[in-house]
């Protein structure tokens, strides 16, 4: 099973069971995208997916206070 796929189960499985539990997704987010960026071999790959995680998390509300 990839990085993201078992993510993807994970987070599945804990807003079937706890909708409410937003933060926890974004934790368990920041936690898959950890483990993807230490699959990154060069500072171009690292700038890229760094600037990628910035706009998502935007994007999810993610810099907000909960």
């Amino acid at each position: 099973m990839t990085i993201v796929t078992a993510d993807a189960v994970a987070r599945q499985a804990l807003v079937v069971h706890h909708p409410h539990r937003f933060w926890d997704q974004i934790a368990m987010i920041a936690t898959r995208d950890a483990a993807v960026r230490e699959l990154l071999v060069s500072d171009t790959q690292r700038e890229l997916f760094d600037a990628n995680v910035i706009r998502w998390n935007r994007i999810r509300g993610a810099g907000s206070e909960g």
